[in-house]
């Protein structure tokens, strides 16, 4: 499985800090999806989704919608929940 990060406002998949793509297959692989959120956070994405890419051709992707506050993770009001994942 792969984690990626895709900003929706530009269609645009997360590469590097410095490049987007249009094409997953050449977007980064994150560890998980904290590490896809807060780049997110830090890219000030406004429209953006976690996909969770499976491998298996048998399995759907996941598409995670995210709505992103003020808060920073890891901060007291996103650990309540007012920043991450939309529920």
């Amino acid at each position: 499985m792969r984690v990626l990060l895709y900003d929706i406002e530009s269609s645009q998949y997360y590469q590097s800090p410095v490049n987007w793509t249009s094409d997953p297959m050449l977007a980064h692989n994150f560890e998980g999806t904290v590490q896809a959120v807060t780049i997110a956070f830090q890219n000030r994405l406004r429209a953006a989704e976690i996909i969770l890419a499976f491998d298996e051709s048998h399995l759907n992707n996941m598409h995670l919608p995210l709505t992103l506050g003020s808060q920073s993770p890891g901060s007291d009001a996103s650990r309540r929940g007012t920043y991450g994942a939309t529920r």
